[in-house]
Parts: structure tokens; sequence; C-alpha cells
């Protein structure tokens, strides 16, 4: 058997159609995206984030600062 009526049969035993196998892949794969989705943010990454906007505001500041005491 060549590798061709090998692919042609396997296409025919597996159809790639949204009722095959990518269909499957992309109903699994947004049944996860949905779980994920779902879940509360952790508090580390809340925490996180909170430390970065201060951050910038604080360097908001100093610029702020550094220019209004250029101009003087």
């Amino acid at each position: 058997m060549k590798v061709r009526d090998v692919k042609q049969q396997l296409r025919q035993e597996f159809p790639m159609t949204p009722e095959g196998t990518e269909g499957q892949i992309a109903h699994k794969l947004r049944s996860f995206y949905l779980s994920v989705q779902e879940e509360p943010i952790p508090q580390k990454f809340l925490d996180l984030l909170e430390k970065l906007d201060l951050a910038e505001q604080r360097e908001r500041s100093a610029v702020k600062q550094r220019v209004g005491s250029e101009d003087l």
C-alpha cells in the first residue's frame, strides 16, 4: 500500500470536519478557556498589580517634580 493510499484512507476514517477531530479539539479548548476565565484572580497577582500601580504613580510624580523644578 502506498503512502498516498494510507493518507487517503486515514482521511476517510477520521475526517477533519467540525463534527470530527477539529470540532472536538475546538470544543475542548473552548471548555478549558471558559473554566479558566471563571477562576478567581490569585491574591498574589492582585498584590503584584497594586505594587506596579504604586511604582508607576511614584515615577510619574518624580518626573513631574523634575520637570517642574527645571522650569524655575
